[in-house]
């Protein structure tokens, strides 16, 4: 995947699209978070906002509130993207700040954020562990969740499953 300033081009083994960002941008400055159906949820790296954006409708919205939710710190958080029993499409938003975890809800359907509550072991605050990007799958969304250090990477790797068939759990399978 190749970004300028402008366009998004996708090459793939098919012919190669471009997109056009239908939102304000500063110059290779959008980062794809997470992916559903087509649905993008990105940020602007400039101003650590969210947005949700389907490519081929050009639409887009803004997450971003007044009140602190919906922006991303690279590093530090994990968005993953999944459909709930209703059909609304979801984002999860797992923060980690000066050692809190917040876990955000932002639905599609009522167009706002809440916070929901999640239990972690403690040492999964801390910012040598990485979480990746959810990936929805069988009903569930599962970030995967590795011990790193600098330079080095740890022998610690575990699987949470946030979102279960229509109602949230949380299960870990250490690896």
């Amino acid at each position: 995947m190749l970004c300028s300033s402008d366009h998004l081009s996708i090459h793939d083994y098919g012919p190669s699209s471009i997109v056009t960002f239908p939102f304000h941008h500063h110059n290779n400055d959008v980062s794809i978070l997470s992916h559903l159906n087509g649905l993008l949820c990105v940020c602007l790296n400039h101003t650590y906002e969210l947005l949700l954006w389907n490519p081929t409708t050009t639409a887009f919205k803004h997450l971003s509130t007044p009140d602190s939710h919906g922006f991303y710190i690279n590093n530090l958080d994990a968005i993953g993207l999944y459909v709930d029993a209703d059909d609304d499409y979801k984002v999860l938003h797992i923060t980690r700040r000066s050692g809190v975890l917040g876990v955000y809800v932002y639905s599609r359907e009522v167009d706002s954020w809440r916070n929901i509550p999640f239990i972690t072991s403690q040492e999964y605050l801390s910012p040598h562990f990485n979480w990746s990007a959810g990936t929805f799958c069988g009903g569930s969304l599962y970030f995967t969740v590795c011990e790193c250090w600098v330079g080095v990477q740890g022998d610690k790797l575990s699987t949470r499953s946030f979102y279960r068939n229509g109602s949230r759990c949380f299960s870990e399978c250490k690896k």
